[in-house]
């Protein structure tokens, strides 16, 4: 009886020994900060900044303390004046506290994934008076740096009650800004009435005619940049332009962005756009949209990825503004449907097209044929602007679905030839094609990196998606050697 005790209670023994022998847990992720929408920062929130005026933004409040010094809202000691946002907008200009950091970069460099703007009211970073137009830039204070979001997360980002007409995370950029590796996600709103988007309201950068060199100061450039989630871009009555990643480039570049879930609703706007709205003298490259896009009021124009392509005008179509075409739409897809009642040209990856090249671009949403001529799975319209002609527009090989609404690539073409021709690089099935999932190992310069795809999943239309290993270290290089 003894030994039958003995032995039950060793096996107990051993049974508990080995419940709490189990592995310790592994390190758990550091918990994402969370702003409470405090905006009266002082000098305790200054970003730590090193010698050469470069900043590295931590928390929350640091990162409203930098919104504040672009804004010219802070005074010389660093401290938010209130005061100054019903102030003049010359007052906020010449505030000594205001910075724009040009030639400066400012990064996230937080130990978690990234910072949670928990829904409140976002100050925004660069803001103008009035929406930029052809004829006048307007009263602002932009942003001029580079903004590395170091691939972390800016969540729940919100803005319902915009300050200024140019209305996104950044307000306004201008010449030599930089914003790159953003990545908005969860549940994104932003709404008003002016220039709105979710990550670049503005950007306006500068002619120039160099035909070798790049000049990156006169250019406002994104890339690798991103929205991921859930909400709405909303633009109100009396708006003119409205896009997933921005609304208006001037003069700069847009590489690698994309929109997933984040929808486009315009109520009243002229061009609507699941990544840029209005793209004047510049570039779009590899870049899709996902995302519902809806205008049910009209306008000039609705594109699956960019709503209007088109110089600045006529005295600045020949400028060379990245060295090489003076404007290009390349690689870029639209998979989400467009829902437009009553608008002018639309169409699955541009709804007007006025100037350079549109080539390796495919649409898999669904567009409704509403009877207009001007509707195209590919462009809506293509034609001459201002000074132009239509030996300034060229069409490359591009790619549509039979089963995707509207059956023709481009809708109003006059003067312009086409090509493919009607019922080339169409199926029911997407095909691959090399200029649709491009080695990467077949691109040189700074964009080149150590090899792979560019695109996941070509060739099986519910599934294109950006190789993102591949498009980091593409953007990485292109923009270190841009520097």
């Amino acid at each position: 009886m003894f030994k039958k005790s003995i032995l039950f209670l060793l096996v107990a023994m051993s049974i508990m020994l080995a419940s709490c022998a189990k592995e310790e847990p592994g390190e758990e992720a550091t918990p994402m900060p969370e702003w409470d929408g405090n905006l009266e920062v002082g000098a305790e929130s200054k970003p730590e900044t090193d010698a050469e005026g470069n900043i590295t933004i931590k928390t929350p409040a640091e990162f409203v303390w930098f919104a504040h010094s672009v804004n010219g809202t802070l005074n010389e000691s660093g401290v938010y004046q209130s005061s100054l946002e019903k102030g003049s907008w010359s007052e906020r200009i010449n505030n000594p506290g205001r910075k724009d950091y040009a030639g400066k970069t400012v990064k996230l460099e937080m130990e978690s994934d990234g910072i949670n703007l928990n829904s409140k009211e976002w100050p925004m970073i660069g803001r103008a008076e009035n929406v930029a137009t052809d004829q006048n830039v307007g009263t602002s204070t932009p942003f001029k740096g580079t903004f590395d979001g170091n691939g972390k997360e800016i969540k729940n980002l919100t803005i319902t009650k915009a300050k200024g007409k140019a209305i996104g995370l950044f307000g306004r950029a201008e010449a030599g800004a930089l914003i790159k590796n953003v990545k908005l996600t969860g549940t994104i709103l932003v709404e008003g009435t002016g220039h709105v988007a979710g990550i670049l309201g503005e950007g306006i950068g500068e002619s120039y005619h160099d035909t070798v060199n790049v000049d990156t100061t006169k250019l406002v450039r994104l890339a690798n940049v991103s929205l991921q989630g859930i909400g709405e871009i909303k633009a109100l009555a009396n708006s003119t332009r409205s896009g997933g990643v921005a609304a208006f480039i001037v003069f700069g570049e847009v590489v690698f962005a994309h929109n997933t879930g984040i929808a486009i609703n315009s109520a009243d706007t002229s061009y609507t756009a699941g990544i840029v709205a209005c793209v004047h003298g510049g570039v779009v490259k590899y870049a899709y949209n996902s995302a519902n896009i809806k205008n049910t009021v009209g306008g000039a124009g609705t594109g699956g990825v960019t709503a209007h392509s088109r110089p600045y005008n006529s005295g600045t179509k020949n400028a060379k503004f990245t060295g090489k075409s003076p404007q290009e739409t390349f690689n870029v897809f639209n998979k989400g449907p467009i829902d437009t009642q009553q608008a002018r040209p639309y169409g699955g990856v541009i709804a007007n097209h006025s100037m350079g090249n549109i080539v390796g671009s495919f649409n898999l949403g669904i567009l409704e044929d509403n009877g207009r001529s001007d509707i195209g799975q590919i462009i809506g319209f293509a034609g001459a602007f201002g000074g132009s002609d239509t030996t300034d527009i060229t069409i490359g090989k591009n790619y549509y679905l039979k089963t995707a609404g509207v059956q023709k690539a481009y809708g109003s073409t006059s003067g312009i030839t086409a090509s493919p021709a009607t019922g080339e690089g169409v199926s029911d099935t997407l095909k691959p094609a090399a200029d649709l999932n491009e080695s990467a190992g077949s691109i040189e310069g700074p964009f080149k990196p150590t090899g792979g795809e560019i695109w996941r999943g070509v060739g099986s239309g519910n599934d294109v998606v950006f190789n993102t290993t591949v498009v980091r270290e593409m953007t990485d290089r292109l923009y270190t050697a841009a520097k």
